[in-house]
């Protein structure tokens, strides 16, 4: 489902100030997995998440998602293959503030030629599935951190992507919400989403879904 091989992102190369973010990391997650990327903060996780995404591009290496080379893609096709394949809920939600829940939601799927009705149908589904739709037609400033969360899940889930990434999903949330978090493990296994998760926060020990942990340290899988 996913490969990575011998991947190398370096930051400011042949300066000064040159950083290795990662340094030849090769890993294999199968389809349908649930998985921890695990790590204190600069350990890499998360520029590998954003490599995977193809958000970013690595220095040399490789990234194969379900036999498509995507480490070099052009912009146009990334995009593309992101909105496709990829569902991506950033630590600080990305949501858009002016926006009401249901719009936020919405946004990806405004490149794709559907029609109105059909777009109502598939927001209204996400907005279910994360367990918000009560909520489609408040502001996402109106928000708590838990709530925003789960909008930016549904946003991930309209797409309808085999592939969940999680950055730092609990470090913005009290430990209820965390705790809610975790519950939503479940319903992405019985959807058979594969799902990577970047994070520092013991309490995904408590999970009983982890199919296997992943641990990273000054850019490397130890």
């Amino acid at each position: 489902m996913i490969e990575v091989k011998n991947l190398y992102k370096i930051f400011n190369q042949n300066k000064k100030n040159e950083f290795t973010a990662l340094e030849n990391v090769s890993l294999f997650i199968p389809k349908e997995q649930i998985v921890l990327l695990k790590g204190v903060s600069g350990s890499g996780k998360s520029t590998l998440l954003s490599i995977i995404s193809s958000l970013q591009k690595p220095t040399s290496g490789d990234v194969i998602v379900d036999g498509e080379h995507i480490a070099k893609l052009p912009d146009l096709h990334a995009s593309k293959f992101r909105n496709e394949k990829i569902g991506y809920v950033f630590q600080d939600f990305n949501l858009i503030n002016s926006l009401n829940v249901f719009h936020n939601v919405m946004t990806p799927l405004i490149v794709q030629n559907l029609s109105k009705d059909e777009i109502k149908a598939k927001v209204i589904n996400a907005l279910s599935l994360a367990n918000i739709k009560h909520k489609k037609d408040e502001f996402v400033s109106n928000l708590s951190g838990g709530e925003k969360q789960r909008v930016a899940i549904a946003r991930a889930l309209v797409c309808d992507a085999n592939i969940l990434l999680f950055d730092e999903p609990t470090a913005n949330l009290d430990k209820q919400n965390s705790l809610k978090f975790l519950s939503l493990l479940e319903d992405f296994k019985k959807l058979k989403k594969t799902v990577i998760i970047a994070t520092h926060d013991s309490i995904f020990e408590q999970s009983n879904v982890i199919f296997e942990t992943i641990n990273m340290q000054d850019g490397k899988i130890v």
